[in-house]
């Protein structure tokens, strides 16, 4: 890339990455300073603010302050790649963000169309243990990035090196599906049906008051 592109780039993170930080920053200050607001599905904003939050924060070292500094090699620049400049918590950040997503489809999705169902209201305590799975999966799902990413010399960046070109397509292919095209169709189903059950219910109020008035 050239310098242009690398300042260009910067630039854009830089716009990106730190009005973000102080909104995500605010929601969890807002949540946990009024005791009104610590609701399940406020939590749930919460674990979304603190996924962003990481990814935001680990996304600096990659793309903004990398070109402040002189990247080591060897052993400590593997090392700096796999927990600070190469993205891997970012990306852990970002998986448990779309699954928290994807949570919050759920808990809309039951408070809309069973709204006085028991089992399948979300609790605190239910949406704690949730939070702490979806981490724990997150974590065990970009796992496997610790042990492929290295520092290249010749290309000044963190890339990744799978023991073959079979196992890189695997991990792309799990990755488009489990981060991309799952929850995506979880998500729009849920909230097409939704918007379906408010719609048809706000029409059949109408066609009743309408009813009423013609007698």
């Amino acid at each position: 890339m050239s310098t242009s592109g690398e300042i260009t780039l910067t630039i854009c993170f830089t716009v990106l990455v730190f009005p973000g930080l102080i909104g995500n920053i605010l929601v969890c200050l807002v949540v946990f300073s009024y005791r009104t607001m610590q609701t399940p599905i406020n939590y749930l904003f919460v674990n979304l603010a603190v996924a962003d939050i990481i990814t935001l924060t680990f996304i600096g070292p990659q793309y903004i302050f990398i070109h402040l500094f002189k990247h080591p090699t060897g052993t400590t620049g593997d090392f700096l790649c796999k927990f600070i400049t190469g993205g891997n918590i970012s990306w852990i950040g970002s998986v448990a963000s779309v699954f928290s997503l994807v949570t919050i489809s759920f808990e809309r999705y039951n408070a809309v169309i069973n709204p006085y169902s028991q089992a399948s209201n979300f609790s605190v305590t239910k949406v704690k243990i949730i939070i702490v799975c979806c981490w724990i999966f997150t974590t065990a799902f970009n796992l496997p990035l610790f042990f492929v990413i290295y520092y290249n010399v010749d290309k000044k960046f963190c890339l990744e090196s799978w023991p073959s070109v079979t196992s890189g397509k695997i991990n792309s292919t799990f990755w488009l599906m489990v981060v991309g095209i799952i929850p995506a169709v979880i998500m729009i189903s849920l909230y097409s049906r939704v918007v379906c059950n408010l719609w048809f219910k706000k029409t059949n109020e109408f066609v009743q008051i309408a009813v009423r008035r013609s007698r």
